[in-house]
């Protein structure tokens, strides 16, 4: 009698087939109606230059050179994410919300490898279940995992689209290397091209050999003589998936060291092997978490959300260790009579392994990471439920009671999801809600107050870019540009004590970048202490060489002389630097020579006017040239009217008037 080759039907498929078509029919139209309101969202985080601002997959010349793996090419890493966006962009344009409806459609093809894979898996495992029985089991395994919150993270933002190909030509290659077990031939080429393109999706696919490996061995027969016997059996499941594991460890080891994208280098997380390790530990209790509770959705994990742990000591990395140990415990337990638990929780456990940092990269924790995982749990959950319900006393009963209760958990993750859609609208709104949940996010607070500062909101950016002020490592890229951004802030909301502080921060942390010393010349000689305004404002000179300086260094030097003399040397400098620029401002040559006269130095603040003077002539300039002149023993000053004889002796006997007003001219 010949076998199914596929193994999914051994009855025929009853009347309830039709009941199933509409409740998948069902599915897809719920997950359309949990995702629709992402569509008119905005490009967040990646988005901008992964999209927005990437041009190589906006025209068949891109794609062809993306399909080709040019080498050096922007799109070729990644490439089928790439390939994807471009099909979107030739189909709708440059509208971004085309980004969006295709990450939805792709989400309902990975859901529906996911039902297939499921369907699969549950009529592998118990021969006398129906058809129909174990695509009703699929199908609740592909609600579980398509409409969980935690899925956001990868469709509703437009950057996700990696994890999304990933994952649903994950499922397709399992569930088709099942086929081919039992088929062989052009099957496996089918498992090698799904293969190949989860791989060019994103390199977490790596675990495809694997996980095939997983779930044929645990769901086919068992012949007597056990693994050795089920080898012989199966030569090509076991050459195929010996291939792809040495294949998929190459593709690590490309990806990890060799051609790493990860801005981290090979750095471990925490300075230390023993730490990352311990922090991967630690993690795994925030994974499991996410799936049990499906919160808190934070969207953006840095160490400062998520604390690294130094050892194993933490609790956290104990916590982690002891229920992973309890999961892979309960899997080796229930192997033998529920098989389907052992291949979920040993999926799960399995298709986390390329995100926990055996080779560090730049992203410490990201909802995104249980897109694959995600199935392993959904399935051991759903066996274990067709498990209690086949050992019910009144097993008709609850299963109107099962299916009640999926029916509201299903309305629960939709009304999560529309709400977490609120969050993925605009990069504001994102960050807002990160910055609620996790305070301590130094990148998350900062991307709030840049953003609020770039849309004119500048209470809220000195809030944020503000409060961030002490914690920039001193002398950084960092501090420079938000400190610097948060002073621009508080100037624009008048705030001027802290203006002025964060003016100090720039200067002393940066002394040898000039906005720092500009903004502390103008803030202090606006605050009455004209010494600090004179000293910032040569500092900035020095720095900058901006004409500007000069002038604010002029105005500070003649801001003293109400009250007292300005600095010697920095007015010697104030005249240095004006002699030795033929372009320097006006105000600054006269403001120089007046604090040169001050200090009882007329005759170089003589000789300054007079080598400066104005074409045409000011009055001003002219005034103080002549007094300035005869107080420095000059016998004709320039700028002098002639003198009559009566008054000679006079104007000897008292060459210094008052002040002359300041001339009129570029500052």
């Amino acid at each position: 009698m010949r076998t199914d080759p596929a193994g999914l039907a051994h009855t025929p498929i009853s009347a309830g087939a039709g009941r199933l078509l509409l409740l998948a029919a069902g599915l897809a139209l719920l997950i359309v109606a949990a995702w629709a309101s992402s569509v008119p969202g905005g490009p967040v985080f990646d988005d901008h230059f992964l999209v927005v601002g990437q041009n190589c997959f906006k025209s068949l010349s891109g794609l062809a050179r993306i399909l080709l793996f040019e080498p050096g090419y922007a799109c070729t890493y990644r490439p089928a994410r790439y390939v994807s966006y471009g099909v979107d962009h030739l189909l709708f344009g440059d509208n971004f919300w085309a980004y969006h409806v295709g990450n939805i459609v792709h989400h309902e093809l990975s859901t529906l490898a996911v039902g297939a894979l499921a369907s699969l898996l549950f009529a592998r495992v118990d021969r006398r279940r129906s058809a129909s029985q174990a695509c009703a089991l699929g199908l609740a395994v592909a609600a579980v995992w398509a409409l969980h919150p935690v899925q956001t993270d990868s469709v509703s933002y437009v950057s996700g689209r990696r994890d999304i190909l990933a994952g649903g030509w994950t499922f397709a290659a399992v569930a088709l290397s099942l086929v081919a077990a039992r088929r062989g031939g052009l099957w496996w080429v089918a498992v090698l091209w799904a293969t190949l393109v989860a791989f060019m999706s994103k390199e977490s696919a790596v675990v495809i050999p694997v996980l095939g490996l997983l779930v044929a061995s645990l769901t086919g027969e068992k012949p007597a003589g056990g693994l050795i016997a089920w080898i012989r059996r199966h030569p090509a499941t076991v050459v195929a998936g010996a291939v792809g594991v040495g294949l998929s460890l190459l593709l690590v080891l490309y990806r990890g060291v060799l051609d790493s994208h990860s801005d981290r280098g090979f750095a471990w997380w925490g300075g230390s092997v023993t730490s990352n390790f311990a922090t991967v530990a630690a993690l795994q209790v925030r994974y499991l978490q996410l799936v049990v509770l499906a919160a808190p959705l934070i969207g953006d994990y840095r160490p400062d959300t998520i604390p690294l742990a130094a050892g194993f000591g933490d609790p956290r990395a104990l916590l982690g260790l002891t229920l992973c140990g309890a999961l892979a415990a309960a899997a080796f337990l229930a192997r033998r009579r529920r098989p389907l638990v052992t291949a979920g929780v040993g999926w799960y456990l399995i298709s986390l392994a390329p995100v926990s940092h055996v080779f560090p990269h730049h992203e410490l924790f990201a909802e995104h990471y249980l897109y694959i995982p995600l199935f392993g749990l959904a399935l051991a959950a759903v066996d274990l439920v067709a498990w209690g319900l086949e050992v019910a006393p009144d097993p008709a009963r609850w299963r109107r009671i099962a299916a009640a209760a999926l029916g509201a958990l299903l309305v629960t993750f939709v009304v999560s999801i529309l709400d977490r859609n609120r969050d993925f609208a605009n990069e504001r709104a994102f960050y807002e809600h990160v910055v609620e949940l996790a305070p301590n996010n130094l990148r998350a607070v900062a991307n709030l107050g840049n953003i609020a500062f770039d849309q004119g909101d500048f209470d809220v950016a000195l809030e944020h870019l503000g409060t961030l002020a002490p914690l920039w490592t001193a002398g950084s890229q960092d501090e420079l540009r938000n400190v610097g951004r948060a002073l621009e802030a508080a100037e624009r909301v008048g705030d001027r004590d802290r203006a002025l502080a964060l003016a100090r921060q720039l200067a002393e942390h940066h002394p040898d970048v000039g906005a720092g010393h500009r903004h502390l010349a103008q803030l202090s000689l606006e605050a009455g202490d004209p010494p600090t305004a004179l000293a910032s404002a040569m500092r900035w000179w020095r720095v900058a060489r901006d004409p500007a300086a000069l002038s604010l260094a002029g105005r500070a030097a003649v801001g003293r002389l109400p009250t007292g003399l300005p600095d010697a040397a920095h007015v010697d400098a104030l005249a240095t630097a004006v002699e030795a620029e033929p372009s320097a401002p006006r105000d600054a040559t006269y403001h120089a020579a007046i604090a040169l006269h001050a200090l009882g130095r007329s005759d170089r603040a003589y000789a300054l006017l007079a080598s400066r003077r104005p074409t045409p002539s000011e009055a001003q300039w002219d005034a103080a040239s002549c007094a300035i002149g005869r107080a420095a023993g000059v016998s004709a000053p320039v700028g002098c009217p002639p003198v009559p004889p009566s008054t000679a002796a006079s104007t000897a006997a008292d060459p210094s008037p008052a002040t002359p007003e300041e001339p009129d001219g570029d500052r």
